[in-house]
């Protein structure tokens, strides 16, 4: 298996990013203790940006043995970098580590199924309706097998054609009084809705390790409120 790091970098310009320095040094730790690829894009919008980084992979030879891309947004960072070896092993079309958001109340972001307890199962793993991105596992096969039914569009940045498998969907949403409603879901939700309903598939989290998310403080599942 090979794997590449993928990361959406939110600025105007490459080199004025800035980074978290938990993710760029657990990134350089990481490159040293297992054969990885980079690549690393900016976009103005983070729909743009993970759409990019499909073009890249599936259209350039350079990439032709990776076999996984591991979506890691540079404000996240492991506890134990040994998750990233974990996650690889497992081979599953698409699989989340477990992290949260990054202001309090202090929550999730993964989505379970309704009713759906906390229960891992032998692998470590949980059956979800989706995860977000942040720190994220798919294989290059379900990321081709999306883009086959996507709509290409032209990414005049890279000169490439970009399967738009990250573009916003709508759900139907009902409100606590009973009125049905439409929600846009985020770009990763979206990637997920497509993957389970058009193409089959199933989303899974992977419980076995600490991610986390750096706001004013690095946020992770220590800070979630039991309710």
């Amino acid at each position: 298996m090979t794997l590449l790091i993928a990361t959406p970098i939110r600025a105007a310009e490459l080199w004025a990013a800035q980074v978290t320095l938990g993710y760029a040094e657990s990134v350089r730790a990481l490159s040293h203790e297992m054969p990885i690829k980079t690549v690393v894009t900016y976009a103005l919008d983070v729909v743009r940006a993970r759409n990019r980084v499909v073009g890249i992979v599936l259209g350039n030879a350079d990439f032709a043995d990776v076999t996984h891309v591991l979506w890691w947004d540079d404000d996240n960072w492991p506890e134990d970098r040994s998750i990233v070896g974990k996650m690889l092993a497992l081979d599953l079309p698409v699989v989340g580590a477990a992290y949260t958001n990054k202001s309090r109340p202090v929550r999730f972001v993964h989505q379970p199924w309704p009713g759906n307890k906390f229960t891992l199962d032998e692998r470590g793993c949980l059956d979800v309706r989706a995860v977000g991105f942040g720190f994220t596992m798919t294989s290059v096969a379900c990321l081709r097998q999306m883009a086959e039914k996507a709509r290409d569009y032209w990414d005049e940045s890279i000169a490439m054609r970009c399967p738009d498998i990250f573009g916003q969907l709508y759900e139907d949403h009902a409100l606590p009084g009973g009125e049905d409603v439409d929600v846009l879901l985020s770009e990763d939700y979206s990637f997920c809705k497509r993957w389970r309903e058009d193409h089959g598939g199933k989303v899974a989290l992977y419980g076995g390790g600490v991610i986390s998310h750096a706001g004013a403080h690095g946020w992770n599942a220590r800070d979630v409120v039991p309710t």
